[in-house]
């Protein structure tokens, strides 16, 4: 099995390559989790509350450019420990009812337990035609998917790069990619028909 984590700092060896992120992350799947959490301060009589859950490691904020709010020096210097940590976004805040996030500890599905290490602005991790939901980033080293942002100088020519660098691996996995804005508009297609007819 190809180990996700490796391949990532090689594709970082590329002079075309800004930031990489190891993830479960496709908006056009619908691929994120949902579940219900705990919470300091929270009473036993109280229902859990849901939020969408992504897996992505450290560098998920930066790939994909989402504004911190809280924590940003937490994350930079963030070293990977048996304890769960959780980036909230500003809808998940609002449905705690916290006044900040740095240190509280959360509890998902049961009995996983963490610690919250920093506040996300809300950003649409679904299509448009979704209200911006309460959402956790569980930082996680492992994930299907290696998000890659690269300079738009030349475009195929990194791709090529990115693809010898996969192939060097030895794995029996075609390389295969999109673009994040090609995956969007997968979410917008039957908008487009609509107003083709």
């Amino acid at each position: 099995m190809m180990k996700s984590q490796t391949l990532k700092e090689e594709f970082l060896k590329n002079i075309n390559v800004i930031s990489a992120s190891v993830n479960n992350y496709q908006p056009s799947n619908h691929n994120q989790f949902w579940g219900g959490f705990r919470w300091q301060g929270m009473s036993e009589n109280e229902e859990n509350n849901s939020m969408w859950i992504i897996y992505g490691d450290k560098d998920f904020i930066n790939t994909y450019q989402i504004k911190m709010i809280e924590g940003e020096d937490y994350l930079a210097n963030f070293k990977m420990t048996d304890k769960k940590s959780f980036i909230l976004n500003r809808s998940a805040l609002k449905m705690l009812n916290w006044e900040s996030t740095i240190g509280k500890e959360i509890t998902y599905w049961g009995s996983a337990k963490g610690n919250v290490i920093g506040l996300m602005d809300d950003f649409h991790f679904r299509s448009l035609h979704h209200l911006v939901e309460p959402c956790a980033i569980v930082i996680n080293d492992l994930g299907m998917n290696i998000s890659v942002r690269i300079k738009a100088t030349d475009v195929t020519s990194s791709l090529a790069s990115l693809k010898r660098t996969w192939d060097s691996f030895g794995s029996n996995i075609s390389f295969e990619y999109y673009f994040l804005d090609d995956d969007f508009a997968k979410l917008y297609q039957s908008e487009t028909r609509i107003s083709s007819v």
